[in-house]
């Protein structure tokens, strides 16, 4: 018994233990870990040729200690499933990770994107070159209005700063998953706190109003509680927290209405916003939807640019 090979089947040892007189029912037993079967009939052999046992125990004894190893080790296998899995158990609506096997929830941070794609690499990349465009737009339309390029609160200053906070995490979050194919649940949250955060200064430039800016605010640290700190339920939900951002972007839009006179530009980035947040929510491009949705905030930015020329020669008079 001492001397069974490493590997060797449970009815060979059980095969042994016939051969040398010992009373052995493992032959009807499942095969267990290498580790456990080799290591129990070792020390049983130790202890009988010690005499630590009597002959009618030793069967016996032997058969119920490896039996609760077996069984013990056999439960720890079983009732310890994978992290993924058993947390997208308990909600229905997973879907299966194409690369691991492993199933995740729809609404969870870190889902798998696209994965078997041939192109994946090459379109998140491109999807984080493509948010420099907004912000070089914003520069030359700001720059060929007569309007100073500088990063103050002013309403022209304050659309460059918001386009500024933007591109790091969008970047970071795609540049993530170019890398390996599912987003990076930290990268993600960066993402949509900078956009949080834009949209606090994105209203600002078209409101120059405390009372509006500070509902943004509270709004936007709402978003950020839920995001990084709230009880996991809500934590882990990508789709809450991506709605709540939406909904503050759409919210920070209607900061013109604060003004004193109509923007006249109000219709033309409310409309390139709502057609930019639709392709976002049903990815008509697929791997590429990222990338063209980064396209359509080009208009965006030219539009909100304008208004904010326009508002900054009303309130300022600048921009001459």
């Amino acid at each position: 018994l001492g001397a069974s090979p490493v590997g060797s089947s449970v009815q060979d040892r059980c095969h042994l233990c016939v051969s040398a007189g010992f009373t052995c029912a493992l032959a009807m037993e499942e095969a267990a870990p290498a580790a456990a079967t080799d290591a129990l009939p070792q020390a049983i052999a130790r202890k009988v040729r010690r005499g630590d046992m009597s002959s009618g125990h030793q069967a016996d004894v032997g058969l119920s200690s490896f039996k609760r190893s077996v069984n013990g080790q056999t439960k720890a296998n079983s009732s310890t499933p994978p992290l993924e899995t058993s947390r997208t158990s308990q909600v229905p609506g997973g879907s299966t990770d194409e690369v691991a096997g492993l199933e995740y929830r729809i609404d969870t941070w870190g889902a798998p994107y696209h994965a078997n794609h041939p192109r994946r690499c090459v379109a998140q990349v491109i999807a984080a070159a493509t948010m420099l465009i907004p912000l070089t737009v914003t520069a030359i339309t700001i720059s060929s209005s007569g309007c100073a390029v500088d990063l103050d609160l002013r309403p022209c200053g304050s659309c460059l700063i918001a386009w500024l906070v933007a591109i790091p995490g969008s970047c970071m979050n795609h540049l993530s998953c170019a890398w390996r194919p599912r987003w990076t649940p930290v990268y993600q949250k960066a993402d949509r706190s900078g956009v949080c955060i834009v949209t606090v200064f994105g209203g600002w430039a078209l409101a120059q109003s405390l009372p509006f800016t500070a509902v943004s605010v509270l709004w936007m640290l709402l978003v950020v509680y839920v995001m990084w700190f709230s009880p996991y339920p809500w934590r882990g939900n990508s789709t809450l927290a991506t709605n709540m951002v939406g909904g503050l972007v759409m919210f920070g839009m209607f900061g013109s209405l604060c003004r004193k006179d109509w923007d006249p530009y109000f219709a033309h980035y409310v409309v390139s916003m709502i057609v930019g947040l639709s392709i976002f929510v049903l990815e008509p491009a697929s791997v590429w939807t990222d990338a063209l949705w980064h396209m359509l905030l080009v208009f965006y930015a030219r539009y909100i640019s304008l208004s904010a020329v326009f508002f900054e020669r009303q309130v300022y008079g600048d921009c001459t």
